[in-house]
């Protein structure tokens, strides 16, 4: 086989390959911890108390999965335990339901 073809059948060949896996490329400095649990999030009198569900969590942060929420305020208070603690979060990144935050305190 030339080497012009034998270049481009491997060129095809990595293209349907994936590179790179959404979990193989880390850029957090630390680790996540699963966690898959019902919280509370509130951000406005007239909304009140909306649930939603953090798939992950580490001290600084956490990745929620939002239950068809469209519009999210980029500042809001997260709680675990029906508000007896509070996480004040500033969302980070959105991707559909999907919000990474930063804990503000």
């Amino acid at each position: 086989m030339p080497p012009e073809r034998n270049a481009l059948t491997s060129a095809c060949r990595a293209w349907r390959e994936p590179l790179v896996t959404r979990m193989e490329f880390e850029r957090r400095s630390v680790t996540r911890t699963t966690i898959s649990k019902d919280a509370l999030l509130f951000f406005d009198a007239q909304r009140g108390v909306l649930t939603c569900r953090v798939q992950d969590v580490t001290n600084s942060g956490a990745g929620i999965e939002l239950h068809n929420l469209n519009l999210l305020p980029l500042n809001f208070e997260l709680s675990f335990d029906s508000f007896h603690t509070v996480r004040e979060c500033r969302v980070i990144w959105r991707q559909g339901d999907f919000v990474g935050v930063a804990f503000q305190n």
